[in-house]
């Protein structure tokens, strides 16, 4: 436990404060119930066939990565996908993304259990609620 005259910044994680009480009206839609248990198997049905049809084995995708590879290395004078910089930046890219989608995980849970979205960091970027609606700031 931490110092009880210093204030924590999660007092709910480190069993400063109670969760938030449950009301009656916070209950899920059957609706709501309904997407959060569905749309995850939704998504994988659908994106299960989509990464099988776009293996390298796949004529038709080899061509579709062949054209984008040429226009890539047009666009970047030859670096292309052999470029360190570009796969870098490529890497950063889906890191970047990769975390957003997580993080967008955790703020779509809080919500189904009766927390608040106050804001998220991601790196530089930060997400939070002003009287004004979403406010994105680097």
């Amino acid at each position: 436990m931490s110092n009880p005259s210093t204030k924590s910044p999660t007092p709910i994680l480190d069993l400063e404060s109670p969760l938030p009480k449950f009301r009656q009206w916070d209950r899920l839609t059957l609706r709501q119930a309904v997407l959060i248990v569905v749309l995850p198997f939704v998504a994988v049905i659908l994106l299960v066939p989509a990464f099988l049809a776009l293996n390298d084995n796949n004529p038709t995708v080899a061509k579709v990565f062949k054209y984008i590879g040429a226009k890539a290395d047009v666009l970047f004078k030859g670096g292309g996908a052999e470029s360190p910089l570009l796969f870098f930046f490529f890497c950063f890219l889906t890191l970047f993304l990769v975390l957003l989608i997580h993080e967008l995980g955790h703020v779509a849970v809080g919500r189904a259990v009766g927390f608040h979205f106050q804001g998220m960091r991601i790196g530089p970027l930060t997400l939070s609620k002003s009287p004004k609606g979403l406010k994105i700031a680097f």
